[in-house]
């Protein structure tokens, strides 16, 4: 070949390769950049209740999974207590940032206390402030009476003080 002939063969390749290649920088830049926003996403599921008294409840008498989606969470759990069954159910939509988690509720649905199921369809919404330190996020969940949640990147702590501390598994 001659050597006029070679240099458009080799840009042929030499710039399809370039260019795949910056492209493939740009987006490990670009994810980079994402990792470091703040982010609760995944589903969870419940392992096991720690109890005021020290005792652990596991499965089947307390059962749960919730999921947070971009900007929405879906909430179910289940738990036997003194005998009696008890359950919560939560479609909300929710925003998160480094300063403030606001919740949105669509529909909410309970039953413990002895009081039988209720349902709420109401729109309601509430907004706590939000630390992070050491790759932890924390936030009261404010709607509902939920308990606060502490965030890492593998699970989810769940602490009602005084009755429970929920210690959920992220699991995608």
């Amino acid at each position: 070949m001659k050597p006029t002939t070679l240099i458009p063969w080799t840009l042929a390749i030499v710039i399809p390769v370039g260019v795949l290649c910056g492209g493939l920088i740009a987006a490990n830049v670009k994810d980079d950049k994402s990792s470091d926003k703040l982010s609760i996403r995944g589903s969870y599921m419940l392992e096991y209740r720690m109890l005021p008294d020290g005792k652990k409840v596991v499965a089947p008498d307390v059962i749960g999974m919730m999921t947070f989606t971009e900007s929405s969470r879906n909430l179910n759990v289940f738990w036997t207590a003194g005998g009696k069954t008890n359950s919560i159910s939560l479609i909300a939509k929710y925003t998160l940032t480094d300063k403030a988690y606001t919740e949105s509720s669509i529909y909410y649905a309970a039953d413990f206390d002895g009081k039988g199921m209720t349902y709420e369809t109401a729109a309601s919404q509430g907004t706590s402030a939000v630390t992070s330190n050491g790759g932890k996020t924390q936030f009261q969940f404010p709607l509902h009476g939920e308990p606060s949640g502490e965030f890492d990147k593998h699970s989810l702590t769940a602490t009602k003080a005084g009755a429970f501390v929920d210690y959920w598994k992220k699991i995608d």
